[in-house]
Order: C-alpha cells, then sequence, then structure tokens
C-alpha cells in the first residue's frame, strides 16, 4: 500500500462515540490501577505474603494506568480533532489507540502463553501421578 496523503472523511457522532467511550474506558483503566497499587501496598503493610502481591499489584496497577491514559490522550486528542479539524490531532488519538490495542495483544499472548505452560505442567503432573499407588 503506498504512502500518501489520504483524506479520510469521518462522522462527527462516530468520533463523538469513539471519544466517549475510550474516555470512559480509560477512566475506569485508571480507577482499577490505582486500586491495584493499593491492593499491592495493603499487601505489603499487612504482611499478607511478602513482596510478591506486592510486586503483581505494582506491575498490574503500572500496566493498568499506562493502557488508561493511553486511552485517556485519544480522547483528548480525538476531541481537539473534532473542534479544530487538525489532522494531526486525530493522528495523535489514533496512535494511542494503536499503542492501546498493541500493548493489549501483547498481555493477551503472554496469558495465553502461561496459560498453556500450566496445562502442559498440570497434565504432565497427572501423567507421572498414574501408577504410583503406594
Amino acid at each position: 500500500m503506498a504512502e500518501g496523503n489520504k483524506e479520510v472523511r469521518l462522522s462527527f457522532s462516530t468520533l463523538k462515540g469513539l471519544s466517549y467511550w475510550a474516555g470512559f474506558l480509560g477512566m475506569w483503566l485508571i480507577i482499577a490501577g490505582i486500586f491495584a497499587f493499593i491492593g499491592g501496598i495493603i499487601a505489603l503493610g499487612g504482611g499478607m505474603g511478602g513482596i510478591g502481591p506486592f510486586l503483581s499489584g505494582l506491575i498490574s496497577g503500572g500496566l493498568t494506568v499506562f493502557m488508561g491514559s493511553k486511552l485517556r490522550q485519544a480522547k483528548k486528542s480525538i476531541e481537539e480533532y473534532m473542534f479544530s479539524d487538525n489532522s494531526i490531532m486525530l493522528e495523535n488519538g489514533l496512535d494511542s489507540m494503536r499503542v492501546f490495542f498493541k500493548v493489549q495483544g501483547i498481555l493477551i499472548i503472554i496469558a495465553l502463553v502461561f496459560a498453556v505452560v500450566a496445562i502442559i505442567a498440570a497434565l504432565s503432573g497427572v501423567m507421572m501421578g498414574f501408577g504410583h499407588y503406594y
């Protein structure tokens, strides 16, 4: 596909809906990330498992806040485009959404790899357990 400046027309209602839902989901992701941070801090301070739950809360909270902020950036850029017709703002908004979806896809791939490894480990444990009844 050739690179070039192609003019694309989008309806105001499509952009408004995209902006609204990106902002809504982004805000809830930020709130969930903050709760994950708080949960990690409580786990560390409450003596509930040591550093593991703290790091889990820190990493998951950080990723969730990052993902939410990308959607909030997309909302802001799309709204600026809607009222200024500056195509750079639309590109910035769509790029923020691209990063959101790319990170989300990577996280899903990682989760699938962990699931497959867990299934293999469970099945190999079951297989090794057969015939060892003492």
